[in-house]
């Protein structure tokens, strides 16, 4: 119902196998250890001595400094000749690929998309999906006022997290903050506006980019997918924010004299629009979202009647509306992604699709610039895998923490220096004569 099988996180984690040779690397060497309680229950225990992971002994290879080299020692060396070791690595990594009644279950995000749009579907966003999002996430740990440098790389970090996983191809730094640089421009106003921004307006802006990237935009494609397939989609967009405060539920750890314990705090957030996971407090627990509650009120429970007649009706029926739900009819969504149910309180059917309007700038606009970039040759040939951008940022620390041992040893050097010469002066040793009498002969 959300749409979030086509996000970046969510096509990231489909797309990756554990079956990459510098993870098996890294079993076959002991490096990792097989111990999860799942993939040793079924594997039947041995009798046999092994040092780890079902081998006798560990693989060793002479060069492993790049993927060519650790492929080519798998080749030599690497013995899977033990049904145990080669059953416990199953159930370790997971299948190299899924399967669900026989067939294969594609890793390619657009093939899956296209080839199992296969009924018909109830999918919505909620008005502002980040809305709760504090502005610590963006990094913000005290209130300030927002410059032009600090609004790009703020943009910047919100494209790589979770624009990046849901593209294709790779995208390097260049083509990262000029992508940063068209989305500033489209959810900021460069006016008299900013820059500078206040704190609050930008990180709202922050928070509808975010939204969009993560969940509107990978929605809108599923939904293409599902029409281009001949399937019914109903589309919703929740927007019913509880009238009543929303009150935050938080449990803090205190240490009073020596004593331990946790203490529940609340307090009230200035949330202005519907967020994500607000709606299950209509369908499933009568006002209490993760950590976040309202009063439940009339109006409350009329929306959650109305919510749950539709999606009662869709699971049964495979249509939300069989008959009129509170006087209202909600028919398939269009082409165009207009006519949709608007939850507020009464509902609404909108015939526009200005609410969906940021998508193409995700979908379209931004993997064309990716595209353009990949092809002209802008950026590394290859990417730099997890292990290397850890081992890169490793490097940028070590680096600066040796100038900082450095200029420290310059500065105890100086201050050694000092001291001895200050010592010696003062040293009786090292005084003038006053006390020499020249006498007349």
């Amino acid at each position: 119902m959300s749409g979030s099988i086509a996000a970046g996180w969510a096509v990231k984690r489909i797309g990756e196998s554990n079956w990459n040779i510098e993870n098996l690397y890294k079993y076959l060497t002991c490096r990792n250890k097989i111990n999860s309680e799942e993939s040793l229950s079924h594997v039947e225990p041995v009798h046999q001595d092994y040092e780890c992971n079902y081998m006798k002994q560990p693989l060793h290879c002479d060069a492993a400094d790049s993927e060519r080299d650790i492929f080519e020692c798998l080749q030599l060396k690497a013995d899977f000749s033990n049904s145990l070791m080669r059953k416990a690595f199953t159930y370790e990594f997971g299948l190299g690929q899924i399967l669900i009644d026989g067939e294969i279950i594609p890793s390619s995000l657009n093939h899956l998309l296209a080839n199992y749009s296969r009924v018909p579907i109830l999918i919505g966003t909620a008005e502002l999906e980040w809305a709760h999002k504090k502005a610590i996430f963006y990094g913000f740990k005290s209130y300030t006022t927002v410059n032009e440098r600090m609004a790009k790389e703020k943009a910047q970090l919100v494209v790589q997290q979770s624009l990046l996983p849901y593209l294709d191809t790779f995208v390097c730094n260049d083509t990262l903050k000029l992508m940063a640089q068209v989305a500033l421009h489209n959810y900021l106003i460069w006016n008299s506006s900013g820059p500078t921004w206040e704190m609050t307006e930008f990180v709202e802006s922050l928070q509808k980019m975010e939204s969009d990237i993560e969940f509107t935009a990978p929605m809108v494609k599923e939904i293409d997918s599902y029409l281009q397939n001949n399937q019914s989609v109903y589309l919703y967009s929740f927007e019913y924010l509880p009238s009543k405060d929303l009150i935050e539920e938080e449990w803090v750890d205190v240490n009073l004299f020596g004593l331990k314990r946790k203490v529940r705090t609340e307090r009230k957030l200035p949330i202005k629009y519907a967020f994500h996971g607000l709606d299950h407090a209509f369908i499933f627990t009568e006002g209490y979202s993760s950590n976040i509650f309202f009063p439940y009120g009339e109006t409350e429970r009329q929306i959650s009647d109305a919510l749950c007649q539709f999606l009662a009706n869709f699971a049964k029926f495979g249509n939300p509306t069989v008959q009129p739900v509170h006087g209202i009819f909600w028919p398939v969504v269009n082409e165009d992604h207009s006519n949709y149910m608007k939850f507020a309180w009464p509902l609404e059917m909108v015939e526009n699709n200005a609410r969906w309007s940021k998508a193409s700038f995700w979908n379209d606009l931004m993997s064309e610039i990716a595209t353009f970039a990949a092809e002209n040759g802008m950026g590394r040939e290859f990417p730099f895998t997890n292990e290397e951008q850890l081992q890169l940022a490793a490097f940028r620390r070590a680096w600066w923490a040796l100038w900082v041992l450095v200029a420290a040893i310059a500065f105890l050097l100086w201050i050694i220096i000092i001291c001895l010469v200050t010592q010696k002066c003062l040293d009786v040793r090292s005084r003038h004569y006053k006390n020499i009498i020249v006498a007349n002969v």
